[in-house]
């Protein structure tokens, strides 16, 4: 009995030192000596109802930048420059209109009332930001290089700007690194982050999003960890000055995958696929009356990093 308990001891104690074994640490790194060329295909399908009525819309867009790691300083501050290297949109838009833009051709005016955004696209296709990290690889800022503004008139400087707020910009790469535990981890452990996705317009999307680490995965013959993710809950927000007020909003994640690669050895994600279809009513607020509205909203990420 008493070589029963000691061999079950011992035994719990080899399960204990085999569980601290398989636990992997998975550290951001910025000191590749090449610039780093990432491409991300973005879709979005839209269908909202507004008393009754439909209004479809959507995008497709690749948009490709080039990264430079720069040398760490005595404090172990660094930086990282980025530049948009390629641009590709199309939109539809209410009424039909279809919109397109490539930023290695011209494109001349559409003939729509949304021919501003050709110039949106291209203030965004030359966009430079350089962000700046702590010794410990934590954002602390980003300086964006306001060249991307010119020739854009007021309509859609507004619209660039929100999309290129300093502010913002910091908030939401240290957001996408927050992906990566900052503690080691094991197979089967999960973690939750709230992840907020700014629309246009003062409008925004809060997710609530579940991540689980999956182990390694082979990918063209290198090791490779996966972290598997899930949006389980979703809340719309909006400023007080946003230009179509919503009252109440009842959205609810209808379904939700994605999935992470990271590369322990470069210290880096490599590869990001995401899709989340949302879905629920809103009311709006139309001349002082209430109007009753439905969403159909089917967001698609996928960013490969070379």
């Amino acid at each position: 009995m008493r070589l029963a308990t000691i061999g079950a001891l011992l035994l719990l104690g080899l399960v204990g030192v085999t569980q601290a074994q398989a636990q992997v640490q998975l550290r951001w790194k910025f000191e590749s000596a090449e610039p780093q060329v990432s491409t991300s295909q973005q879709n979005v399908s839209q269908v909202l109802s507004i008393a009754g009525n439909d209004i479809a819309t959507g995008q497709e867009q690749t948009v490709e930048t080039s990264s430079t790691f720069g040398q760490k300083q005595a404090d172990g501050s660094f930086s990282v420059e980025t530049r948009f290297t390629g641009l590709k949109s199309k939109l539809t838009l209410p009424g039909g209109v279809e919109l397109k833009f490539d930023s290695s051709q011209e494109n001349p005016p559409a003939g729509t009332q949304f021919d501003f955004l050709l110039d949106v696209f291209k203030g965004l296709s030359k966009m430079r930001m350089t962000t700046s990290y702590d010794r410990d690889a934590r954002v602390v800022k980003v300086v964006v290089d306001e060249k991307s503004l010119e020739g854009v008139d007021e309509t859609g400087r507004a619209l660039l700007k929100e999309q290129i707020d300093p502010e913002f910009l910091r908030d939401a790469i240290a957001q996408e690194m927050k992906v990566v535990p900052d503690k080691p981890v094991s197979v089967g452990d999960t973690w939750d982050l709230e992840k907020t996705m700014r629309l246009s317009g003062g409008q925004s999307m809060i997710f609530t999003v579940s991540y689980k680490y999956e182990g390694t995965v082979d990918r063209d013959g290198k090791q490779l960890d996966k972290i598997s993710g899930k949006a389980t809950k979703v809340e719309y927000r909006q400023t007080d000055d946003a230009p179509l007020k919503v009252t109440a909003s009842d959205l609810k994640v209808d379904s939700s995958a994605s999935q992470i690669l990271f590369d322990r050895q470069r210290g880096q994600v490599v590869e990001r696929q995401e899709k989340t279809r949302v879905m629920g009513s809103l009311t709006f607020e139309l001349a002082g009356n209430p109007v009753d509205g439905k969403l159909d909203l089917t967001l698609e990420n996928k960013t490969v990093v070379k």
